[in-house]
């Protein structure tokens, strides 16, 4: 029989349930002489079928009628049988007539018979039973009805219930099949007509979207995600309905409003399209299923997986349904693994197909489903046809009419494949990791060696404008410390965009001020803008709360970035930048910025490229302006991990506009932000300061600016020498080296602190920012650090704020 809606099946036990309600009235009016003649359809032409008296007046009416009819004698011997019975048992007249109607029985069904037989001999009486056809039970109603006082005998209709039952059992099976759609991991949703209106939406769409499946029904797929508009993702609909063909795409980017909080989030989807099509092959709707398979994506792209690993991420299996009763043997099956057919399981159970492991393993679940009631949900491994292979499987307990458990329902999932991809990609993953593990270390032993030079290099460039120079001597001096900055300014990009693919790149959420913020970004341009007689104009939203929890330092750093941008390139007319509330709850506001300029823009062509690494507009950009590609590509990544969103509109010659969406937290507590004073009025001079640097040049230079602050210091070259000069001197800080031989910074601030029990101030100087941050000073004992290149004034504060509390 084929696959029918559950409708069509209703409707067709509904029909059924009518020929029994005709066959109880037809033998009823026969056994009470209430009528003379009888309509009958017959090969669906009206007939009319007059009665005549006698025990035999019956006969003519009943010849034709579609259901069965017999005449029995009270011992029940077969009198008469019409055609259709004739044809429900597949005998010929000859083989039935005079023959005891209990041999044609079912064994369970004789004694049954025998109580309806007696009290249709006194009255009338009805009920179930089964027949022999062949070797087969066939299921049968029948209606039995005294016909002749005067000659005991007994009418039966007999009714064919085969196809009832089948229909019972397909619709038994759609209920099951209608709990497992709306527990499938996958989002699925039905959608109907041209308009794509929901039809139905399961838990898994619901999760998907977060979005209710009431809220949905009704409601347009395009008016529910307007954003794709324009994205093709509605022309792939408008394919289905149009060839009729399914359609099914691996890995689709959309930037969606996916989880119902008006954020753009980019994300990519597995998703399938099925026509769904009427008796006469009209499509009705479109069944989508999606898997959202961004997090694998991100993961992919980060560790540079193999395309056949990345197959995996991707990996869908057909699952197979099936049901068994107490005896668990197979009673129905859909979409069978492909290493049996259907016909190999119904009537059998795990015994009879599997190994002894196997069958012990399976029936030990099902049986504990039988007797406790309880789902089972997870894992197998199972050996079939010589091969090991993995399930996963769901099995829950089936129950009849009078709620008594009849059997098992149980979904298999062959994930052989997607085992094997899984440890495959761990492998692939940890290699990943040990590899990034790898540049990082490389990068910090480059940001060492670079940043060593690069701090004698801007600290005597420092010292030599301090001292009596020519004009021109000054100019070249001047041209070393900025070139010096500029080269600064490059490394801390690169170990910024290294902390971000490491995952090492740290958020805070503190208090600040957001129109101070922007007040103060736009000041610090505010000497480049008027060199190069530019108009800035500034846009602000009121409505915004006037405090808001987020990272205040990779803000500025979003707009020096962008900001730098625009006056870089912008040569004539404006620079506006503007802030707007798009949404606020009680706990959150979500902010839309805009950086626009009127500057050189960029070429249609090359905005998708914008934010990628090392990428500018043009070759001739480079050329004539400068810079790595660099600032954008940080730019993009600080906003995503902060679960924002950053997109670019441009046109060449007429200037860009990059706007950026991120959400902030609201707060009642004060802004945390402070102008940091520098302390160069404290009283304490004469300090003693030991230092340890093994870099001769770096020596120098510390010499230098320790003596222009007054201070008397003690130079060793490795922690070693200054764990020893601890033992016999006396001093107020330590100013500590962190790549030392013999002993390092860290070795040596460990004995000072557990072998010395010294609690003298020690501040950490470093080239290696991407290791050496402040909590791993902390760990042995530092109590801050300072970067190289120095910032003299910085560092002075950081001496006297620490002397003066180890007082």
């Amino acid at each position: 029989m084929e696959t029918q809606t559950t409708e069509s099946l209703l409707l067709q036990i509904e029909k059924l349930q009518n020929r029994l309600s005709e066959a109880d009235q037809l033998i009823e009016l026969i056994r009470t002489g209430e009528v003379d003649a009888f309509a009958l359809s017959k090969n669906n032409k009206p007939e009319i079928f007059t009665l005549r008296s006698g025990d035999n007046a019956y006969r003519v009416l009943v010849e034709n009628f579609s259901e069965g009819a017999l005449n029995l004698s009270e011992d029940g011997l077969i009198l008469y049988a019409n055609t259709a019975f004739l044809e429900t048992l597949q005998l010929s007249h000859e083989k039935v007539i005079g023959q005891n109607i209990t041999q044609f029985m079912h064994p369970d069904s004789k004694e049954t018979f025998n109580e309806l037989l007696t009290k249709g001999l006194d009255g009338k009486s009805k009920g179930e039973i089964n027949v022999m056809v062949g070797n087969k039970s066939c299921p049968v109603y029948v209606s039995l009805a005294s016909l002749n006082p005067d000659m005991p005998s007994v009418g039966i209709i007999v009714s064919n219930l085969t196809e009832r039952k089948q229909i019972e059992k397909e619709l038994e099976a759609k209920k099951h099949l209608q709990n497992i759609f709306q527990n499938a991991p996958a989002a699925i949703a039905i959608y109907g007509g041209p308009a794509y209106k929901y039809i139905l939406a399961n838990k898994g769409y619901e999760k998907l979207t977060n979005r209710k499946a009431a809220d949905l029904l009704g409601k347009s797929f395009k008016d529910v995600f307007p954003e794709l508009k324009g994205t093709g993702t509605f022309e792939l609909f408008d394919g289905v309905f149009e060839t009729g063909e399914p359609f099914t795409t691996p890995e689709y980017p959309m930037m969606v409003d996916i989880k119902n909080d008006g954020v753009l989030r980019q994300g990519y989807f597995n998703f399938s399209m099925e026509p769904l099509k009427n008796n006469a092959g009209e499509i009705y709707a479109i069944l989508a299923m999606t898997y959202d398979i961004t997090e694998q994506i991100v993961a992919r792209k980060k560790v540079e997986e193999s395309e056949t690993l990345f197959r995996m991420a991707l990996f869908l299996t057909a699952k197979t349904v099936f049901k068994q009763n107490t005896q668990l043997e197979y009673t129905w099956i859909y979409n069978t693994h492909p290493t049996f057919e259907m016909k190999d399981l119904i009537g059998k159970t795990d015994s009879d197909v599997f190994g002894n492991d196997a069958a012990e393993i399976l029936t030990t679940i099902k049986q504990n489903v039988l007797n406790t009631g309880d789902m089972f949900t997870g894992d197998i491994q199972l050996e079939m046809g010589g091969k090991l292979l993995d399930f996963a499987m769901n099995v829950e307990a089936t129950k009849n009419s009078a709620g008594e458990i009849d059997g098992i329902m149980a979904v298999s999932d062959d994930i052989t494949e997607r085992r094997q991809y899984e440890n495959n990609l761990m492998k692939s993953k940890t290699a990943a990791e040990n590899a990034t593990k790898a540049k990082q270390q490389f990068l910090s032993n480059m940001s060492h060696e670079i940043r060593t030079p690069l701090n004698s290099i801007l600290g005597f460039a420092k010292v030599l404008l301090k001292t009596e120079l020519s004009v021109q001597q000054k100019e070249f001096v001047q041209a070393i410390k900025t070139s010096g900055k500029s080269l600064n300014l490059l490394i801390n990009d690169i170990l910024d965009l290294a902390k971000v693919d490491a995952g090492k790149m740290t958020y805070e959420a503190q208090p600040f001020e957001i129109r101070k913020t922007i007040a103060s970004i736009l000041h610090s341009f505010n000497l480049k803008i008027s060199e190069k007689n530019l108009k800035l104009e500034e846009e602000y939203d009121t409505k915004i709360p006037a405090v808001l929890l987020g990272d205040l330092l990779r803000l500025n750093q979003i707009f020096l970035n962008l900001l730098s941008n625009a006056v870089k390139f912008t040569h004539e007319g404006e620079i506006k930048l503007s802030v707007k509330l798009l949404s606020e709850t009680e706990k959150n506001v979500t902010l839309k910025f805009e950086v626009a300029d009127s500057g050189i823009g960029i070429a249609s062509d090359r905005i998708d490229s914008i934010f990628k690494l090392f990428e500018q507009a043009e070759l001739s950009t480079a050329n004539a302006y400068g810079g790595t590609g660099l600032g954008l590509a940080i730019v993009k990544q600080l906003i995503e991990e902060q679960e924002g969103s950053i997109s670019l509109s441009s046109k060449l010659g007429e200037g860009s506009t990059f706007s950026f969406i991120m959400p902030f937290g609201k707060t009642n507590k004060k802004s945390e932000e402070e102008t940091e004073i520098l302390n160069t009025n404290s009283e304490i001079k004469n300090l003693r300061v030991l230092v340890a640097e093994d870099v001769p040049l770096n020596q120098l230079l510390i010499k230098i600016i320790l003596g222009d602050f007054g201070f008397e210091y003690e130079i060793v070259g490795n922690g070693k020498l200054a764990v020893e000069k601890m033992q016999t001197h006396t001093y107020d800080i330590i100013l500590m080296d962190l790549q030392m031989p013999e002993m390092n910074g860290f070795e040596a601030t460990e004995q000072i602190r557990k072998t010395l029990k010294s609690q003298i101030p020690i501040i950490a100087l470093t080239a290696d920012v991407t290791t050496a941050d402040l909590s791993k000073c902390q760990e042995f004992g530092m109590n801050d650090y300072i970067s190289k290149p120095i910032n003299e004034q910085l560092l002075y504060s950081k001496i006297v704020e620490l002397v003066e509390k180890n007082k």
